[in-house]
């Protein structure tokens, strides 16, 4: 038969198990949560980011399109391609650019970006890609790279949508 100090004893013990079990219980719903509310932020940064900056980067886009065909390839040794147009290319390509970055080390949420404007930025790296590979070719291998990046995951990202039958 157990005394009465062996049980209270075992009691304890068993009370002290518990009691670290729940600590931990609690330590893995406090991880989930800061993990649930990190990626609410990042989503909301995404939206807000996009949202501020959406204008200034239409007006930019538009100065470059207005002197070409929708949808058509830009190339540099296209006429309308001169000094102005480039710079203004050059200036919106690094704006894309900053924003990949942001998106491939996930400050900003690329899903969220994907339904924003994933369609619409896969359509620009399309008409800008032989000026970017110009970049590479005359002085910087890496020009752009981020952009490429982000333009190759939203197409994956994108056909694995269009896959399930949702559209993309």
């Amino acid at each position: 038969m157990v005394s009465f100090i062996e049980f209270v004893e075992l009691l304890s013990k068993v009370i002290i198990c518990l009691t670290g079990g729940l600590a931990f219980w609690q330590l893995l719903l406090m991880k989930q949560n800061f993990k649930d509310d990190h990626d609410r932020i990042k989503r909301q940064s995404t939206i807000e980011y996009y949202t501020k900056f959406y204008h200034e980067y239409e007006e930019l886009f538009n100065k470059i399109i207005d002197k070409f065909p929708a949808n058509c390839v830009i190339e540099t040794c296209d006429s309308k391609y001169d000094k102005e147009t480039e710079k203004e290319v050059i200036k919106y390509l690094d704006r894309m650019e900053f924003l990949a970055v942001s998106i491939n080390t996930e400050i900003f949420d690329i899903d969220e970006y994907n339904k924003l404007a994933g369609h619409f930025t896969i359509n620009q790296y399309k008409m800008f890609e032989k000026i970017i590979i110009n970049q590479r070719n005359i002085g910087n291998p890496i020009a752009y790279y981020d952009f490429e990046k982000l333009v190759y995951n939203l197409g994956k990202r994108r056909d694995k949508i269009s896959s399930k039958g949702k559209p993309a």
